[in-house]
This record gives C-alpha cells, sequence and structure tokens, in this order.
C-alpha cells in the first residue's frame, strides 16, 4: 500500500474532528465499533480481498475518535469543571502580550491542582515575570467561552489553553536564566522595531503581519481588504513564508563548502527558531515538520511524498493536543496543500502531456505564469468551502489575485526575512526593507481596489451557505478518495464554486422585502441595535459596539449606512466608528448635543448633533431622544425603545418593541412586558450574553416583547 501515512494521519485527524461535532459518548461508541469493525475486516482478509487502506482507515478513524473522548473525559472536563472555583496553577510563561486597563496577559503551560494538565491565562499588571519563568499562584478559575465577534473557547481550545484567571493571589515567581522562547520573543521584537524606524506605518504594520503574523498594529480596514482579495492567508505564517526562509537559507548556504546534511541541520535549527518567533502557530509547525521530512529525504537520498508528509505532520501535532485538529488555520493550510502540493501537479503534468502530444514544437508546456495560475485554482479548490464554513467574507477571485498580488508579496517577503536573518544591521535592513515597501503599496492598493467591488466577495451570514458550503466540501473530499481522480476532483469543485458564487450573488441582490432587527454583543460590555432592510441599515450605539456592528453587517452583505447613532457622549466612539466603518459608506453620524466634538475635516459634513423629543427620518427609519437618555426608533410602524443605562437588577441592556406586527427571531424566546420593563408573563426568558435577530412584518399584533442582552 503506497502512501501508507497520508491514509493513517487523515483518517486519524478525521475521526478527531468529527468527535469535536459529535461529542464524547457517540465518539466512545463510534471507536468501539469501528475496531470491531477492523477486526473483521483483518480476519476477513486472509480469506477475501480487502484493500489494506480501508483497514488502515477504519482504525485510523478509531483511533481519532478514542483519543478525543478520552483526552476531553480526563483532561478537558476535569479543568473547566472547576469554573468559578478557587485552584491552584503552576506553569512556565509561553507567551505574554498587553492586554486592556494596562494589565499584562501571561499566557501558561502547567498543571492546575497539582494533577491536570492544561494551559491557562493570567491577567495582571502586579507580576514581573518574564517568557520562561516559572509561576505558582492560587485564583479563580473561568472557563473561557466563545463571544458573538470572536470564537474564544474553540481558538484557545487548539492551543490547549482552557481557563482564564484574573487575579492572582499568593503569587511566586522561578526566574529561569535561559528559555529559547525568551530569546526567540526578544529578537522578534527587535525587528518589529527595524520594521518600523524603516518602512512607513501602513505598508510596515503589514510586513510586520506578513513576516511573522503579527497584527497588532494593523489597520482593521487593511486586513478586511487582504481578506475580501483572497490574500489574507498572506498574513499567516504558514507553508509560503517557511518555504521562503528555506529556499533564501539554503541558497545562501550552499554557495559555502559545507555538506548537504550540513547545511539541511543549520537550515532546520534557524527555520524551527523562526517557527518559534512566530508563535508556534499550528500551520507553521505543519508546514515545518512537512519541510524536515522532505528534507531529511533528500538529504539520504530518498524521494519524499506530500500527502505522506501532511499526514505524520498531522499526528504529531494532534497527538497530544486533540483539538488543534479543529484549529481553522490548520485546517486552511492542509486544505491549501492538498490543493496546491497534490491536485495541482496532477493537473499541471496531464495538461503538460496532451500539450506535448497535440501541440507544435513552440506549445509543449505550461508557462510559469499559467502553473501558479493552476495551483492557486487548485488550492481556491479546496479551501473555498473551508472558507465559507469559517469567514464572515469570502473572495470569489483569489485564483487571480493570489497570481497577481502574492508574488510580489512574496518578493517582498524575500525582503523582509532577509532583513531578519542578517541581524537586522541598518546598512543592510534599510535598503531591503524600503524595497520591501515598494512592493507592499501596489499590493495594498490592489486589495483596496477590490475592496470596493461588493460582487468580488460573498457574505456568509446566511446558514444555507454554510450548508451550500459543507455540500460541497463533502462532494470533493468524495471524488477525492474514492475515484482517486484529481481532474474531476478539480472540475467538480470549479463547477460547484461557481454554482454557489451566483446563487450567494443572486441572493445577495434581490431584495426580500423584509425589515429586520437585531441586537449583537460583543461579549465584552460593547452592544448595539441594528435595523436594516437588507441593503442598508442604521445603527444604534449602546457604548462600544463597533466590533459586534461590524461582524452583524459584513455577515449580511450589507455596506451602505443611513445612520450610526451614538447614545454615549464621548468622541471616543466616533473614532472608533469611523476606524472600523472606513469601507463603509455611511451617511450620517448623530451624536447628542452634549456630546464632546471629534475634531476631523472628513466628517465635519457627517456629524449632526440630535436635540432631546424632536424626531429625525433617515433612510427608511425614524428616531427620538427622551429627556432620559433613552432613543426610540420607529420602522413600519413598529416602536424600539433602547434605554440608556443598565437595567438595576439584571445589569443588562434592555431593547423592547410595542405597537402592532409580527415578529420571527432567531436565537431567542419572546419575552413578554408591560413596555416598562415589568414581566406580565410567566414563561418569560432573559437570554444574557447573546445576540438577538428578528424580523419585523405587518401581517398580525404582538405588543410589549422585550430582548434582553448583554453582561450579566
Amino acid at each position: 500500500m503506497t502512501r501508507k501515512m497520508a491514509w493513517v494521519g487523515f483518517s486519524y485527524i478525521f475521526g478527531l474532528f468529527l468527535s469535536s461535532v459529535l461529542g464524547i459518548s457517540i465518539s466512545f461508541a463510534a471507536a468501539a465499533v469501528l475496531l470491531s469493525a477492523a477486526a473483521v475486516m483483518i480476519f476477513l482478509k486472509r480469506r477475501i480481498k480487502l484493500p489494506t487502506a480501508a483497514i488502515v482507515t477504519v482504525i485510523g478513524l478509531a483511533a481519532g475518535f478514542c483519543q478525543y473522548a478520552v483526552y476531553d473525559s480526563s483532561v478537558y472536563g476535569k479543568a473547566v469543571a472547576l469554573d468559578g472555583e478557587s485552584t491552584v496553577f503552576t506553569g512556565k510563561i509561553t507567551d505574554k502580550d498587553n492586554s486592556s486597563g494596562g494589565k499584562m496577559a501571561y499566557t501558561l503551560k502547567g498543571r492546575l491542582n497539582g494533577s491536570i494538565s492544561c494551559g491557562a491565562v493570567l491577567y495582571s499588571d502586579s507580576i514581573s515575570a518574564e517568557i520562561g519563568d516559572k509561576l505558582t499562584f492560587t485564583g479563580t478559575a473561568n472557563k473561557i467561552s466563545d463571544s458573538y465577534i470572536f470564537p474564544s473557547e474553540s481558538y484557545y481550545k487548539s492551543k490547549g489553553i482552557y481557563l482564564r484567571y484574573y487575579s492572582a493571589e499568593d503569587c511566586t515567581v522561578s526566574h529561569i536564566t535561559f528559555s529559547l522562547r525568551r530569546i526567540a520573543y526578544s529578537y522578534k521584537n527587535y525587528i518589529l522595531g527595524v520594521i518600523d524606524e524603516n518602512m512607513p506605518e501602513t505598508e510596515g504594520s503589514v510586513m510586520k503581519a506578513m513576516l511573522l503574523g503579527d497584527k497588532s498594529s494593523l489597520d482593521g480596514d487593511i486586513r478586511t481588504m487582504f481578506y475580501r482579495s483572497g490574500c489574507g492567508h498572506i498574513m499567516a505564517v504558514s507553508g509560503i513564508h517557511m518555504t521562503i526562509i528555506c529556499t533564501f537559507l539554503t541558497a545562501l548556504l550552499s554557495i559555502t563548502s559545507l555538506g548537504r546534511k550540513t547545511v539541511f541541520g543549520i537550515t532546520m535549527l534557524i527555520l524551527g527558531f523562526f517557527c518559534v518567533m512566530a508563535g508556534l502557530s499550528p500551520s507553521a509547525v505543519r508546514s515545518y515538520i512537512m519541510l524536515f521530512i522532505v528534507g531529511l529525504g533528500s538529504a539520504l537520498g530518498r524521494e519524499g511524498d506530500t500527502l505522506n508528509s501532511l499526514g505524520i505532520a498531522g499526528i504529531v501535532l494532534t497527538i497530544g493536543s486533540p483539538y488543534a485538529a479543529a484549529d481553522t488555520g490548520l485546517i486552511l493550510s492542509f486544505a491549501g496543500v492538498v490543493g496546491i502540493g497534490v491536485i495541482a501537479p496532477e493537473v499541471t503534468e496531464r495538461i503538460n502531456r496532451r500539450l506535448s502530444e497535440r501541440c507544435s514544437a513552440k506549445r509543449r508546456k505550461l508557462t510559469r505564469t499559467e502553473n501558479a495560475f493552476i495551483g492557486s485554482v487548485c488550492a481556491c479548490v479546496t479551501t473555498f468551502p473551508v472558507s465559507m464554513l469559517i469567514f464572515d467574507e469570502v473572495s470569489v477571485i483569489s485564483p487571480i489575485t493570489n497570481t497577481i498580488l502574492v508574488p510580489l508579496c512574496t518578493a517582498a517577503l524575500l525582503c523582509g526575512a532577509a532583513a531578519a536573518l542578517t541581524g537586522g544591521l541598518p546598512f543592510v535592513a534599510k535598503p531591503l526593507l524600503l524595497a520591501a515597501a515598494l512592493l507592499c503599496k501596489p499590493v495594498i492598493a490592489g486589495t483596496e481596489l477590490i475592496s470596493k467591488a461588493q460582487s468580488l466577495y460573498l457574505p456568509m451570514g446566511d446558514p444555507a451557505y454554510k450548508y451550500i458550503a459543507a455540500a460541497v466540501t463533502a462532494l470533493i473530499i468524495s471524488l477525492m478518495f474514492i475515484n482517486r481522480d484529481p481532474i474531476s476532483s478539480c472540475l467538480t469543485g470549479i463547477i460547484s464554486l461557481c454554482a454557489v458564487t451566483v446563487i450567494c450573488n443572486i441572493g445577495r441582490y434581490i431584495p426580500s422585502g423584509e425589515v429586520y432587527a437585531a441586537y449583537v454583543f460583543d461579549g465584552s460590555g460593547g452592544s448595539a441595535v441594528i435595523a436594516s432592510d437588507g441593503r442598508s441599515a442604521s445603527v444604534i450605539d449602546l457604548g462600544g459596539g463597533a466590533s459586534a456592528a461590524d461582524k452583524y453587517l459584513k455577515q449580511k452583505g450589507i455596506y451602505n449606512i443611513d445612520v450610526i447613532m451614538l447614545t454615549e457622549d464621548t468622541a471616543a466612539e466616533i473614532s472608533s466608528y469611523y476606524g472600523s466603518f472606513g469601507l463603509y459608506d455611511t451617511a450620517a453620524y448623530f451624536c447628542s448635543e452634549n456630546s464632546g466634538v471629534y475634531k476631523s475635516e472628513e466628517l465635519s459634513e457627517k456629524i449632526f448633533r440630535y436635540e432631546t423629543d424632536k424626531r429625525y427620518t433617515v433612510g427608511y427609519a425614524e428616531f427620538s431622544s427622551d429627556s432620559s437618555g433613552g432613543t426610540e426608533l420607529f420602522i413600519n410602524d413598529h416602536l424600539f425603545y433602547i434605554p440608556s443605562e443598565k437595567a438595576s437588577d439584571r445589569e443588562a441592556f434592555c431593547t423592547f418593541l410595542r405597537g402592532r406586527g409580527s415578529f420571527s427571531v432567531k436565537g431567542s424566546e419572546y419575552i413578554c412586558t408591560d413596555g416598562k420593563g415589568e414581566y406580565i408573563s410567566e414563561d418569560g426568558i432573559i437570554y444574557d450574553n447573546c445576540c438577538i435577530e428578528f424580523t419585523i412584518n405587518k401581517d398580525s399584533v404582538k405588543e410589549r416583547v422585550m430582548f434582553v442582552g448583554g453582561d450579566n
């Protein structure tokens, strides 16, 4: 059987992924059934012809189910069961970063109560510790939960981090003299400083994101532009980054008198250090393992195989951390490798063979540009369905943009890598980084141009699109592993993705005739109320709701804003929306007559002061503010009342709705009130920390409905 490790690795990872969806009980049962089936298949193999690949696949699936279920019950389950309890944590600091409120966020890996192996994040402003130091403290454990704007639980679980601590008592720090992580962290900060000194701010922020995955200074609009153009993957350290650095190092060391094995060893050491600098992200580690396997095979005179290497990398990454199988970066990385490293070579080989047989001598092979385009198309076929399941927006022209813009990004990356690998010396780094800045300029301009063409990217807020994506993914996988025909898989994927694009765009541009209202909450106190007809929207900010509103509007594909009404009297709120909504066409900002002045020539004509008890009409909605600071929003003869303060008994933001109409609600139940917060129904249910969307119709009567969300 060829590609043994590919069959083992892929089936094992698929078992882990299915377990994350099905749960512990079903996973244990599935593992038992699959192991029994494998035993029967091994017994029957002596009598009838059974493919070894089928047996290996069944065993791999069973191993994945079993590993996930055992780990989830014996490690993760025990850790999160201590949510809200006082615990003792001992571990090494693996990362540190600035957090809100002037605190430092320390990421630790160690033991909880001396027995449970897990990771945790501690927020503190009173600890003097560095990466590599050992920390012991007592604190209240808090389970990490997803929020509307970010899936925190799944993100941290994939990294082996299950708890948060917001304070520490009886803290003891054991300082460690030597730490490779600390050295890598310090060198990373040094290189970031070199980039800041030698590149303009915008181009420098892009270079820091591309080279080291550091997005802390990257403008939100620029990040959105890259993802809308299909080039967002360049800002996450993965295969392309590791390959560029590996190629550069190998070429540089090859001009010396060092032997092939020595060159390989030095390259892997430096590449490993870079991997640590990049935070040991799953996609970077996956690439490192594959490069190590391929390079080791080359050094020993053996030919490597992409799928086998990918299977081994998958096993290594998930054997001690099964939740990594659900990491979005790793899934996209695997999908991209299959597309560009497995399907693309087969497609180009067959095309070249036909060209050689049927065409003239002048046209016997595909050009380099054509090869790059085919590779990009194949990568799109395997990553597009996954992207539809993960992201709020998905680019439909990524094969074109990757063919045109990624080579420029690659050249800029090469300049940045050379500057970093040569120690950031001024006489070397300055010209290299200036060249990188020149290369980044057309990339930024190209992504900005694409982001303004709304038909070139699709919103993924409709659940139907997710089902379509899942169906397309299942179809492609079936063809790849059943028919084993990359050509048919690629063609089927292209046709399916074209059909998905057409369907999504039809649903996007045909108006439904309905008006929607939504309450969105970002999980950390920021919230907003949004009313829209599917084409434009009115946003009423309840304080810090820019991120939540931005996510909702992107998911719905709404890029025209009639008004952004700010209920908090701070110029900072205007600044926050102006920074986050740069890619939206916003007609007006409404602030109270007592709010601070935001000085900006660009916004001076769009900022209006509203007066108390005066009604204003914007688009299809009307609104007014009362003497208590509450906001009344009128849509289709319906009145929304948004109070200015949190309800004292629940500490939750409330939205009241009274009038005539039928309300179809997503994500919540009806809550009947008298319009003042008093319940008139014993069946009333309060939902905290949630986001609610409902449709406003005119065909029946439903009075005094209150929707509650917020941080309880």
